[in-house]
């Protein structure tokens, strides 16, 4: 793994860290406003009698409606951050799945809003049943077929987390494998070298021989 990647991985998770805490405040901060004001504006269009109250509260035709956090789906953008922010894309491709993933869920969550407050309303029989339901299972699986979708649309191919993971493995193994191969590498050499002296000094000591024995046969003839 290059500098740049390892440091645009460490980024990322810290990126992730810095937005869930504390208690993902930032996303509610930011994702309540967005929230509350197109609901309002659509409802006006259907109700005259309509006013927004401290605390986040909705007056509409003699009806009070608090939209709590859960309503939000704060833990539901953070699932989709995470999905996007550990999954190794380049940078055009993350910043237009980040778009199309977030703007997909506040659109649907504001729709399912709408609905459930129209219900409500009416005096739907069902409501709370209705409404349990997809406060805990609704924006899971909503999360779930936004981010295929997403998959789908942008051909992602990595998997959040389990691609970083490997490698960073990948890149372990890989450094103990150059070591490995620069230790052998090393060795050759060196035995390389030991051998080139080794026979140098064969060659010294076979030179000096043959002038010893030269000059003894010299020495022999007078």
């Amino acid at each position: 793994m290059k500098l740049k990647e390892l440091f645009h991985l460490v980024l990322r998770y810290v990126l992730l860290i810095v937005i869930a805490f504390p208690d993902l405040s930032l996303i509610y901060n930011t994702f309540t406003l967005l929230t509350i004001y197109p609901v309002i504006w659509l409802l006006s269009l259907f109700y005259s009698e309509i006013s927004l109250l401290s605390g986040n509260i909705i007056f509409l035709s003699g009806s009070y409606i608090e939209l709590i956090p859960a309503c939000i789906g704060g833990a539901a953008y953070f699932l989709l951050l995470t999905l996007n922010l550990t999954t190794p894309m380049d940078i055009t491709k993350r910043i237009t799945s980040l778009i199309f993933i977030v703007l997909s869920f506040l659109v649907l969550n504001i729709i399912r809003i709408i609905i459930f407050t129209f219900l409500y309303v009416k005096g739907f029989a069902y409501f709370s049943i209705a409404h349990q339901f997809t406060w805990y299972f609704g924006s899971t699986i909503l999360v779930v077929l936004i981010w295929f979708t997403n998959i789908f649309i942008f051909k992602i191919r990595a998997i959040p987390i389990y691609t970083d993971v490997r490698a960073i493995f990948s890149d372990i193994v890989s450094e103990e494998t150059d070591k490995e191969k620069n230790k052998k590498t090393l060795k050759r050499k060196v035995n390389k070298i030991l051998n080139k002296i080794e026979n140098k000094e064969k060659r010294k000591k076979k030179k000096i021989k043959e002038e010893f024995d030269k000059i003894k046969k010299n020495k022999n003839k007078k």
